[in-house]
This record gives C-alpha cells, structure tokens and sequence, in this order.
C-alpha cells in the first residue's frame, strides 16, 4: 500500500534545484539550517518516515493525508548553541483534524533532541526529531 505525503513549507523552500557554487554568498543564504525527520507510527509500524529541510524560524507541516500531520519551527540558536523548537501534533478523527498536542524545547540541535507522543486511546504514535544541517568540512579542513 502507497500512503500519499504531503509537505508543505509555509515561505519559501525550493532550494535544492540549483547546484551551489563555492564562496557565492546569495546560494549560502539560500541553503537549509534544520532537517526534520518524523516517523509516523500506527501499531508500531511506520505509516511514513519523511526527513524535510528548512530554515530556521520557518514552520513546515508534514502530513500523512487525512491520518497524522506534523508542524514544527526550529529558531536560530541562541549564544548557548539552544534552539527554541515547537512541535504541533495532529490526528485526522471523525471526519476532521482534532486539537494538536503541542510541544516545546530548548534544545541543541547538534545533537539528537526529539519530540515524541503517543495519542490517548489510540494506536498512533509521533516521533519527530530536529537536526541542524552541519556544512561538510572543505577537502582540506579534514
């Protein structure tokens, strides 16, 4: 069985069509700061396990269609290396989105920080983990 995925990046997120070039600073701009990888869980079997990019202090939604959605926001880290992180978890129930379940963090997003919820009375489950892109080293900084 094929589960449709929906994901939506509320601002602009069409970024990876174009190569980058070293040193060109309007494509360093342009580039992903945070990826989210979320596992979408029924009986403790993924649904989907989607891994999207964006940028910092812009809100993505994730959804499997008429099932699970996800909308998360990482903000630039602070002088601490911490990120405020916000996770809205939603379940599609009796024709429609009920309330989210929301959650939030400072969190260090070079490490492996992660929301998880599972859903009251239900066989659903989230796990949605935040990671900042780290740049690949140069060839020789290795």
């Amino acid at each position: 069985m094929t589960m449709k995925l929906l994901t939506t990046a509320v601002g602009a997120l069409v970024l990876m069509s174009q190569p980058a070039m070293a040193g060109d600073a309007q494509t360093t701009a342009a580039l992903p700061d945070v990826a989210y990888t979320v596992l979408f869980l029924q009986d403790g079997e993924p649904l989907a396990t989607p891994t999207v990019v964006g940028r910092f202090g812009q809100d993505v939604r994730i959804e499997v269609p008429n099932q699970m959605r996800v909308e998360v926001m990482a903000r630039a880290p602070d002088s601490q290396s911490h990120s405020f992180t916000t996770a809205r978890m939603s379940l599609y129930r009796d024709g429609a989105w009920q309330p989210p379940k929301v959650m939030s963090m400072q969190a260090t997003l070079t490490l492996t920080p992660s929301f998880e919820y599972s859903v009251d009375g239900t066989n659903y489950r989230f796990v949605v983990m935040p990671r900042a892109i780290v740049p690949a080293a140069n060839q020789g900084e290795l």
